[in-house]
């Protein structure tokens, strides 16, 4: 959420969204969150990775696996010059 965000904009947000929550229930759930630190790191490739079902995260492991494959072969083939 940010530390700048206020219980109206975040409410506001929400709804925009289509969320039907009770305000209430929102209220509480903002004051829970907005002293939690939040992180996010940039990726250095656009690919998406999935870990919600056992598929998604099958298949979202075999791709990292190969992307690190890859990358391990190039740097074999370029030490070896």
């Amino acid at each position: 959420m940010g530390s700048e965000v206020t219980l109206e904009r975040y409410i506001t947000s929400v709804r925009q969204s289509g969320c039907r929550w009770d305000e209430t229930l929102l209220s509480e759930f903002f004051k829970s969150l907005a002293g939690t630190p939040f992180h996010v790191k940039i990726l250095p490739f656009r690919e998406f990775l999935h870990f919600g079902t056992s598929t998604q995260l099958i298949s979202s492991g075999n791709f990292v696996v190969q992307y690190e494959n890859r990358h391990a072969f190039a740097e074999q083939v370029f030490e070896h010059k």
